[in-house]
């Protein structure tokens, strides 16, 4: 799946804003149905129309609290492959 321009998705905006329905404005850019529904979700909820794809930056397990991180390296030791690696 390739991923769309920052002009594609102003075009999905520009035609929601101008009344069009989802199965069109997949018809007039010759996108994906499902991806003009996701964008258009995206746009409507005020969200960033450039941000990046896959993981955040900020890693996983950024947003579990200390302790379960620190249970995570108690276990790691002794089950090797047990639980996500962590950065320092």
């Amino acid at each position: 799946m390739k991923e769309l321009s920052l002009q594609e998705k102003m075009s999905i905006k520009m035609l929601l804003e101008a009344g069009k329905k989802y199965p069109a404005i997949a018809a007039t850019l010759n996108l994906n149905l499902r991806t003009v529904e996701k964008w258009g979700l995206i746009i409507k909820k005020g969200g960033d129309m450039n941000s990046p794809m896959g993981c955040p930056r900020t890693g996983r397990l950024s947003t579990f609290d200390k302790c379960i991180k620190d249970q995570i390296d108690y276990y790691r030791p002794s089950d090797k492959g047990w639980g996500a690696l962590l950065s320092k």
